[in-house]
């Protein structure tokens, strides 16, 4: 998921970029998360330092307090060096120095009072990192659209299991630690997809990530039908002819880690 962050200290820019840049994440049904926005660019390096995140930042240049947006871009490209930075600016005397600095800024957008402009360089920006998103994550990630036509990108470490829905045919929920998604797509399908070895056809309405299953002294936990616990208290059937080659696989993988 692509994490996009504001940093401007004009309150009406603040607030114009942020009710832009929602519209055009649920419009186009990016899957994107907008945070809230800030004059403080402190918050904002402080959260890339706790969490590894795929970042947007649309930064003011000319920041208050003493701190120009190109200061925090080069912050930012510490914690997060292949985030996309697009500078948001009133004067283009600034962009000479983008370059001098070296923080690679993926675009600028000048402030108007046209707002259809202004409006329309904002989706320019999201699409442009959006795609570019996609394609730098495709070997990490699964990437699928939802029943709502939104397309996801998962990191497969967060990943607990797909399941077949029983009310629907090809229908799927994809249980992710954050928040599950439904897709038309068969398991078999979904097997030949994933581009990592973690995971694990384990009935025939389960395939499950067998780095996130519940460890207990380092034995895989089943609660008393024998269905398999995850790390995040979901239960997943186990066939008896699978159960070994499930063990097996998933003491490899902690083995191997």
């Amino acid at each position: 998921m692509l994490t996009i962050f504001i940093c401007e200290d004009d309150p009406y820019y603040q607030n114009l970029l942020y009710d832009n840049i929602q519209g055009a994440v649920d419009w186009d049904t990016f899957d994107a998360e907008l945070t809230k926005p800030t004059d403080d660019p402190e918050k904002i390096i402080k959260c890339i330092q706790e969490r590894k995140y795929h970042g947007l930042y649309f930064l003011d240049i000319e920041l208050g307090g003493g701190r120009s947006g190109i200061d925090v871009a080069e912050d930012i490209r510490q914690h997060d060096p292949r985030g996309f930075i697009v500078f948001v600016t009133s004067h283009n005397k600034y962009m000479n120095l983008t370059f001098e600095y070296k923080v690679e800024a993926m675009d600028y957008i000048y402030k108007t009072n046209n707002e259809k402009i202004f409006r329309k360089e904002i989706k320019k920006c999201i699409e442009n990192a959006h795609k570019k998103h996609i394609s730098r994550i495709e070997e990490n990630c699964y990437i699928f659209k939802t029943l709502g036509g939104q397309t996801i990108s998962c990191e497969y470490e967060d990943i607990l299991l797909f399941q077949i829905d029983s009310s629907i045919a090809n229908r799927v929920i994809v249980h992710t630690k954050r928040r599950q998604y439904t897709i038309y797509k068969s398991l078999d399908k979904i097997s030949k997809e994933l581009k990592s070895n973690t995971f694990y056809r384990c009935h025939k309405s389960c395939l499950l990530n067998t780095t996130n299953i519940l460890r207990r002294d380092g034995a895989i936990v089943f609660n008393k039908e024998g269905k398999i616990i995850m790390q995040n208290g979901a239960e997943c059937p186990v066939s008896v002819r699978y159960k070994s080659g499930l063990k097996v696989l998933a003491n490899e993988i902690v083995r191997l880690r």
